[in-house]
């Protein structure tokens, strides 16, 4: 049984909010400005949730969403590792006395 047309375009609407808040924070992550997805975790097991309810005959229109929401999960870890590294190698390279030398602040 299909699920109801009201449960397919909530679904898909989901899909495609998840979908657009993951493209934000990649613009935002190469923008080099913070990102919050505090809110993405819960939104994607939901989403999950609910596909996963849905009859597997009736599921194909969904499967190309979801895939497509995996990819980009998977370039979004990619590009928060990056961001990840680029911070670790900053704090890595930071000298408090050079800090202060810049300040003309000595110890």
């Amino acid at each position: 049984m299909p699920p109801p047309e009201d449960e397919t375009i909530a679904i898909m609407v989901d899909a495609d909010k998840i979908a657009s808040l993951i493209s934000t924070a990649r613009r935002l992550l190469d923008e080099e400005k913070m990102v919050d997805l505090s809110a993405l975790e819960g939104k994607v097991a939901n989403l999950c949730r609910r596909f996963g309810n849905v009859p597997q005959d009736s599921a194909e229109p969904f499967r190309a969403a979801i895939n497509g929401i995996m990819t980009d999960l998977d370039l979004l870890a990619a590009d928060l590792a990056r961001q990840n590294e680029k911070v670790r190698q900053i704090n890595l390279g930071s000298d408090p006395k050079q800090a202060a030398n810049a300040y003309g602040k000595d110890d």
